[in-house]
């Protein structure tokens, strides 16, 4: 099961540290592994770690950049999931990143460059 690798991987990353004051999950809310997955993992991590701090960088979709008609529904029930199970929340647009992005250099941002900005 890939949810409970994750989550022994996980675990023992906490058994590992002394004094873990909060955790930080990265990700896109369009794609179903971003929003899907990680709302599992947290849901699953909130169960296990109540007085740990749960802070989100999510990256939410735009109409201009790459967007796939599921991406909305996506992000809707990843952001349910948000309110149940994190503390703070940094939405990123989509469309605004690429645009800074591009504005720094002639090419259009690929996501690899898109995400090494955010995180």
């Amino acid at each position: 099961n890939f949810k409970d690798s994750i989550m022994d991987r996980i675990r023992k990353e906490m058994e590992c540290s002394d004094g873990v004051g909060g955790v930080t999950f990265i990700s896109s809310l369009g794609g179903g592994t971003g929003s899907g997955l990680t709302a599992l993992i947290q849901s699953e991590f909130r169960s296990l770690y109540p007085s740990i701090i749960v802070q989100n960088f999510r990256l939410v979709p735009s109409l201009d950049v790459y967007c796939h008609a599921t991406e909305i529904y996506h992000s809707a029930f990843g952001m349910h999931q948000e309110v149940e199970c994190s503390d703070m929340t940094l939405l990123f647009d989509n469309s605004a990143v690429s645009q800074i992005l591009a504005s720094e250099s002639s090419l259009r941002p690929s996501f690899q460059v898109m995400n090494k900005a955010i995180g």
